[in-house]
């Protein structure tokens, strides 16, 4: 039986949120949003594949996952023959880079430290944008009636709300 007329399955495979809805939750939540969807994908593969981990530590803990991560999103794409191009070492090793800079954000240390975090903010979206829009093709390809990720809930509202108020204060606080 070849992929197209294999069964599929009903549940998807992945976390997955349309480009929209990831790009305005990961803006609002100034990243937070990432977390969250870290830990989604790794409650997914752990009840995939039975493997003794810990979803929260992972997603917590990304920097240190992340490759095992974009690699599991890889390997799972070319064992279903779904066509996705995903550099993951060259991902990993940016991605890491700039959480770094972001996480360790000092005026003393980096100029422009506000702008210098925006930017690494910025490249670290593009990235998870590119994993995340894989996730998004695999799940499309494997799952009957796959219906995407893309309406914003209340409880997205309300997040997204919170974030907006937090980084408001923040900059307040900055730029007094």
């Amino acid at each position: 039986m070849d992929n197209k007329t294999a069964k599929k399955q009903i549940d998807p495979i992945f976390f997955s949120a349309s480009t929209k809805k990831f790009v305005l939750m990961y803006i609002a939540t100034s990243g937070i949003y990432s977390l969250y969807w870290f830990y989604k994908n790794w409650v997914f593969i752990k009840s995939r594949t039975n493997q003794n981990i810990m979803p929260l530590m992972r997603s917590i803990f990304n920097i240190f996952f992340v490759y095992s991560f974009f690699s599991y999103i890889k390997e799972f794409a070319a064992k279903k023959r779904v066509n996705i191009r995903l550099p993951v070492g060259f991902f990993t090793a940016v991605y890491i880079f700039f959480e770094i800079i972001s996480i360790s954000y000092d005026t003393s240390f980096f100029p422009n430290g506000l702008i210098t975090v925006l930017f690494s903010d910025f490249i670290s979206l593009l990235i998870l944008l590119q994993i995340n829009i894989a996730a998004e093709k695999i799940n499309k390809a494997e799952v009957s009636d796959y219906k995407p990720n893309d309406m914003l809930s209340e409880n997205n509202w309300i997040i997204m709300i919170l974030g907006v108020m937090l980084q408001s204060s923040f900059l307040a606080l900055v730029l007094s």
